[in-house]
């Protein structure tokens, strides 16, 4: 879903390094305000790209199923305030 004119720009300004891109929208919000995420994730590798999923919760984790890419993400829960994601392919 696209973020809210003048709430969400598009843009922060940021310049980024050749071949790369600057997180759009709220979830570029999200990396321009915040530090560690920006230093975690880095520049984004492409375009923003919506997508629809749904979610089974389970005991200890959950996991998200995106039918337009094909993949489910397995979160497992860590400790406290942590998810570890499942490396496994389904």
């Amino acid at each position: 879903m696209p973020g809210r004119e003048g709430v969400d720009p598009e843009r922060g300004g940021e310049s980024p390094p050749e071949g790369l891109l600057e997180p759009a929208r709220g979830f570029g919000k999200v990396w321009r305000d915040n530090p560690e995420v920006r230093a975690g994730l880095g520049w984004a590798l492409g375009p923003e790209a919506g997508a629809e999923g749904r979610i089974q919760l389970f005991t200890g984790g959950e996991m998200f199923h995106v039918p337009q890419a094909g993949l489910t993400y397995i979160f497992i829960q860590g400790p406290p305030g942590r998810w570890q994601p499942n490396p496994t392919s389904y």
